[in-house]
């Protein structure tokens, strides 16, 4: 199957995932984020989702990079692990020779501007 992923900022705040059926994408999926900067899909190791949520003046949610494993029969997302971080603005997931995936995250942090 064919899935386009896609995160919307406020008001909303969520991350949405479409699958291709026919010649048309229909929403499978939506799923509230506090602030979603950047998204990253994976299927190296398993069908891996990376959302970065960055921190809002007013809000307590700390800011994380949460790794979602995608269930694509019931379809859900179901959280693997978070990590937290500081002033994440985009996550990659790049595949190694090894054929393990790993997970970049560029940040506005100036003390850690890389992160694997």
């Amino acid at each position: 199957s064919v899935y386009l992923l896609g995160v919307q900022g406020a008001p909303s705040n969520s991350l949405i995932v479409w699958k291709l059926s026919g010649k048309r994408f229909f929403q499978v999926l939506s799923m509230p984020q506090f602030n979603p900067v950047s998204i990253a899909a994976t299927t190296t190791t398993g069908p891996y989702i990376a959302v970065a949520t960055r921190h809002l003046v007013g809000n307590i949610h700390p800011e994380t990079i949460d790794i979602y494993r995608f269930k694509e029969e019931l379809p859900e997302l179901q959280l693997e692990q978070r990590l937290p971080t500081i002033s994440p603005k985009k996550v990659l997931f790049a595949e190694l020779p090894s054929g393990e995936s790993v997970l970049y995250v560029a940040s506005d942090n100036p003390a850690s501007p890389l992160e694997v």
